[in-house]
């Protein structure tokens, strides 16, 4: 089981303590979520639950998909071997 804390925003919605992430926890969640989607195959969907029952970290759909596909590893960045 998973606990994270939440606040009550000024919109009256929860969200996770600690808002807003800071640079280096954000780069660290995107690599994570790349990660999940690139090297695991994991779907965004999947990828979600994983971060949230691994590493306790709820980031949205959107917002893992958006890391997905604004961001490249070195494996998405060089072809694959024998693929000539």
């Amino acid at each position: 089981m998973v606990v994270i804390e939440l606040v009550r925003g000024r919109n009256g919605r929860l969200w996770p303590a600690g808002r807003p992430r800071p640079r280096s926890e954000l780069n660290r969640l995107r690599w994570l979520a790349h990660e999940l989607v690139c090297e695991r195959g994991l779907t965004i969907r999947a990828a979600q639950r994983a971060m949230l029952d691994e590493h306790g970290v709820r980031r949205s759909v959107g917002a893992i998909c958006q890391d997905v596909r604004r961001f490249e590893c070195p494996a998405c960045a060089s072809p694959a071997a024998g693929d000539g």
